[in-house]
């Protein structure tokens, strides 16, 4: 197999297989070739059926030239841009960033990645938070959710870092950096469509708990496209005990 001086693999989001533009599933000869060397049957059985397990990957190789300077080249397996994907846990990699840009063209000097902050609730459905015990401080903070999101994959952190930027402000950026056809429609917990338009109120705070700065609760307006609703699986619950038997609009939730 070809070596390379730095590579790694990401699996990465919907933030890039959709925009891609590809009419039919885009599979390149490397990864085909790489995958045979695996002989795990678990492995080869979903290597072998990637519509079945919704199977989409992409092979970012970095290298770097003498002067440490960077450069990308994608190698893709089973992507396709009409081919609705789960991002997952991936999404969070999308949220940090707005949430650092945000933090960026908020312009409060005496606010920052590790400055203290507070939930509130104004909505059903939302939870407050004022304490964290695992940051070192006892305050939530975005450079803690950051820290929580990738070291141990946190949920919580993921749907904080959401509500502080707001469901419309992501979707209105991720058009606008290139990925027109992603939408960010929800944290990760159990909620309506329409909570999950609704973001908390937001206090960052001196660790004396005197206010800094206070971000009212928002609402999204904008209208989601599902088009391209994707129905997969033999049915699903609604409610404790409902069971409907028919395929669910996974696109939708």
């Amino acid at each position: 197999m070809q070596k390379y001086s730095t590579c790694f693999i990401t699996f990465l989001s919907i933030f890039l297989t959709v925009s891609m533009g590809y009419c039919q599933p885009k599979t390149d000869d490397f990864l085909t070739k790489l995958f045979v060397q695996n002989s795990h049957p678990i492995f080869q059985e979903v290597i072998k059926h990637p519509d079945t397990y919704r199977l989409q990957i992409i092979y970012t190789q970095i290298n770097r030239d003498k002067n440490n300077q960077p450069s990308f080249k994608n190698y893709y397996f089973n992507v396709d841009s009409t081919f609705y994907f789960n991002p997952a846990s991936t999404v969070k990699l999308s949220l940090a960033l707005l949430a650092l840009e945000k933090l960026n063209q908020m312009k409060q000097p005496q606010v920052n990645k590790f400055t203290s902050m507070q939930f509130d609730t104004a909505f059903s459905g939302q939870t407050n938070e004022w304490k964290d015990d695992t940051s070192p401080n006892g305050f939530p903070s975005i450079a803690h959710f950051i820290k929580k999101a990738f070291l141990v994959s946190d949920n919580d952190a993921y749907s904080r870092m959401y509500e502080f930027v707001g469901q419309e402000t992501a979707n209105r950026v991720l058009p606008a950096k290139g990925y027109p056809d992603t939408r960010i429609t929800h944290r990760f917990v159990r909620m309506t469509p329409d909570e999950n338009r609704h973001t908390n109120p937001v206090r960052f705070i001196k660790e004396d708990g005197s206010l800094i700065y206070k971000q009212p609760a928002t609402y999204n307006q904008m209208p989601f496209d599902f088009s391209r609703i994707a129905k997969i699986g033999k049915g699903y619950m609604t409610g404790k005990d409902s069971l409907i038997h028919e395929r669910s609009a996974v696109a939708a939730h």
